[in-house]
């Protein structure tokens, strides 16, 4: 016979944007940069209510730009913090030149993609030129890491270890 914690249990259905936010939480992230750009907004805007509501203790940083975004996230993780920050389409390539710096530092910075295409101007289909642009940025010599999941069931695993 069931317990009255197991009857209690309930499963909810969350999408990846709102995993990856959860991952962020669990990861116990000191500093959050931010800029909104769909699809990856989804998951600021969790991460937002979260800080809100008291359950992640967090500086939520809403930048200018994504260029400003990763600035502000290479400074901080520079100052021993714990940083999560992400971007999608053309987002990604605006911010393209603090990469290298960010990497050569060997700064953990935790950066979310949710792919988007690049072109035509307000195209939102799902591609990944936008991360696959970035692909060989990321190699083992420059300092980064990429990991890809393969459902949105495993988005979150690489982010909530800490």
């Amino acid at each position: 016979m069931a317990t009255v914690a197991e009857r209690k249990k309930k499963t909810v259905r969350i999408n990846g944007c709102v995993a990856s936010a959860q991952a962020a939480k669990y990861a116990d992230v000191d500093v959050i940069t931010a800029y909104p750009i769909r699809p990856y907004t989804a998951t600021m805007m969790a991460l937002a209510q979260m800080v809100a509501n008291g359950e992640l203790d967090a500086e939520y940083i809403v930048a200018d730009s994504e260029h400003s975004q990763l600035s502000i996230a290479h400074g901080a993780a520079s100052s021993g913090a714990r940083v999560f920050t992400g971007s999608s389409g053309v987002g990604v390539q605006f911010a393209y030149e603090l990469y290298s710096p960010i990497s050569g530092s060997r700064m953990p910075v935790q950066m979310m993609i949710a792919d988007r295409t690049l072109d035509p101007p307000g195209d939102f289909g799902s591609e990944h030129t936008d991360a696959l642009s970035t692909r060989d940025m990321h190699g083992v010599a420059d300092g980064l890491g990429v990991r890809r999941p393969g459902s949105l069931r495993q988005s979150p695993d690489g982010l909530s270890n800490r």
